[in-house]
This record gives structure tokens, sequence and C-alpha cells, in this order.
């Protein structure tokens, strides 16, 4: 077997502040909903610009400690918000079922992690070329859908991404998905149920 494509060092740190300096605003600003727009834009840009700082300076060393780097859909997800910030926009509510998908795939790997799963370890097919063209395929049928175009072109942007940088670590299933991606998306879940109980009439 081939020793597995990793990310250069170098472009594994770039990549680390990068993802981190997006992750860490997008959720400076969903932490302040209701302060005033200038004000949340400023503290977002301040927490951009210490991730970005070099060594224990800045927050980004101290996290990477314990956890590396957040997953390019995690990644792609702060654009999308602070984009829409930025813009003023109203921000679409993801469908359910996309983060039924990211709970899913995340009880999955951390199943796979614990060895508790009958068939071959899932997450070291990730190293082989099999699961990002699999990743890829889904991505352009489900850009051929209208209804789920963006979200398509999304994945397979991510997947180039991946292709030429194989960040974060060499594995398609960390660019994928993340526990904190994982962890969310489970809480999205939960909060969207009970909303969907507490609204709904007793009959």
């Amino acid at each position: 077997m081939s020793a597995p494509l990793l990310p250069s060092l170098t472009l594994h740190l770039w990549g680390q502040h990068i993802a981190w300096a997006l992750v860490l605003a997008a959720l400076t600003g969903c932490l302040l909903p209701s302060a005033r727009a200038p004000i949340r834009r400023l503290c977002m840009a301040m927490v951009a610009l210490a991730a970005c700082l070099p060594g224990p300076a800045g927050p980004v060393y101290w996290i990477a400690l314990a956890y590396q780097m957040p997953s390019l859909t995690s990644v792609a997800l702060a654009l999308w918000w602070l984009r829409a910030d930025v813009q003023g926009r109203r921000r679409e509510p993801m469908p359910t079922s996309l983060w039924a998908v990211a709970a899913a795939l995340g009880m999955v790997l951390l199943l796979d992690t614990l060895a508790l799963l009958p068939w071959a370890p899932l997450y070291a097919w990730g190293f082989g070329p099999q699961a990002l063209t699999g990743w890829m395929l889904l991505s352009a049928v489900l850009a051929t859908q209208a209804k789920w175009r963006p979200l398509g072109w999304t994945g397979v942007l991510i997947g180039l991404v991946f292709a030429v940088t194989r960040l974060p670590t060499g594995n398609v299933w960390d660019a994928v998905i993340d526990p904190w991606l994982a962890l969310l998306a489970i809480g999205v879940l939960v909060r969207r149920a009970l909303r969907r109980s507490h609204t709904k009439p007793l009959v």
C-alpha cells in the first residue's frame, strides 16, 4: 500500500491559521446576535486578526494542540455565514436533511474510531482515492438538481480544494466532517425537534 498524500507543513500551517480565522470570526458573530452590526463586525475582525498571529502569541497555537484544524466543510459554512452577515442578507436555514447526514457521518466515524463497526476501517479508506471519487460524484449529482445545486457545487469545490492541498490531514473524511461540526449538527437537530414538539398542537 502506497503512503498517503499529506499536506506540506508550510501549507498546513497557513491553512490552519486561515481556517481558524474564518471559523472563529463566524463563531464570534454567532455569539453576538444582538450587537449592532459595526460592533459585531469589529469584534469578528479582531478575532480573525488574532487568529493569524503566529506561535504562542496567537490563539490558534493553543487550539491546535488539542484540535488541529476544522474541516473544509466548516470553513465553507463560516464563509457562507460571514458573507451573509457582511452583505446584510437574511440567511436561509440549512435543510434538516443535511444536518442529519452530517450528524450520522460523525457518529459512524466515531464508531469506526472505537473499532465498533463490523466492516473494514472506514477512516483508513479516506486516505485512498475511492473516498474522494465518491464524494465528487455525489456532489456532482447534487449539483444537477435545482434544489441542491448550491450545496452540490460547494461539495465539488471542497473536493477540489482537498485534492490540490490535501488539507487538513490528507484524509477526505477530515475535509468533509469534523467532531465539532458533527456535534453542531446534533445540536441543531435536537433544537429543531424541540421546537417542532412545542409548536405541535395538542389534539
